[in-house]
């Protein structure tokens, strides 16, 4: 599950998204009473329906990232090639991320089936709500994959830091910790997370995509 600002059907991700088997595609009813019509690859908990259209376009570069397809004749693979991509949208289509949204949309992750959150958002700011969230994907074995924050600071930010929460800092082109990467004990593994090409809202690509968010997934 990527849980950002909404994942489009990408040339490269359509093969890879995932499918909610409790809906009928179309119908306008919610066949699988979790409280969202037509919810069939994910969904929006801003406007609160089935469609996790991505207009700002980060969350579709970090999709890509995650699991864009590999052995496709085209674009790029994503690091798990055969995962699939459970679009879950939380951001405002300005990039703005709150709990009302963060932590119902990790909620329907671990209620649908997904294995892995990856999540590329920060914040210094401790919220008991978000933690319990990530709690509860955790004791249904899920495994929350965070971006540990581009602020270049060391004390713990969230929800990067709460238990069972994979932290992740990112590596420069150099291969040593990137200028702007937080760091600190808290943090459980780095990732490259700078010039990175990855998939595109519009259904292009970038080779400019940087910071923990490219890290993380």
């Amino acid at each position: 599950a990527v849980l950002d600002t909404g994942v489009n059907p990408h040339p490269d991700l359509a093969a890879n998204l995932w499918q909610n088997p409790g809906e009928i595609p179309g119908n306008g009813i919610d066949d699988d009473g979790d409280g969202l019509v037509d919810d069939v690859r994910g969904a929006d908990f801003v406007a609160l329906d089935g469609d996790p259209n991505d207009v700002h376009g980060h969350g579709t570069a970090c999709a890509g990232l995650a699991a864009a397809r590999g052995d496709n004749g085209i674009g790029i693979s994503g690091a798990a090639p055969r995962a699939r991509i459970m679009g879950v949208k939380i951001a405002t289509d300005a990039g703005w991320f709150y709990d009302s949204a963060n932590v119902p949309g990790a909620l329907y992750a671990a209620d649908h089936g997904a294995r892995v959150l990856s999540m590329s958002y920060f914040s210094d700011r401790v919220s008991a709500a978000e933690g319990d969230a990530m709690a509860y994907c955790v004791a249904k074995g899920v495994l929350p994959v965070c971006a540990a924050g581009n602020d270049n600071r060391v004390y713990p930010y969230y929800p990067a830091a709460f238990p069972g929460v994979m932290s992740v800092a990112a590596l420069g082109t150099d291969g040593g910790k990137a200028g702007f990467s937080n760091t600190g004990s808290w943090v459980d593994v780095a990732a490259p997370g700078m010039s990175l090409t990855t998939t595109t809202a519009s259904g292009g690509y970038t080779t400019g995509f940087s910071g923990t968010s490219g890290a993380c997934p």
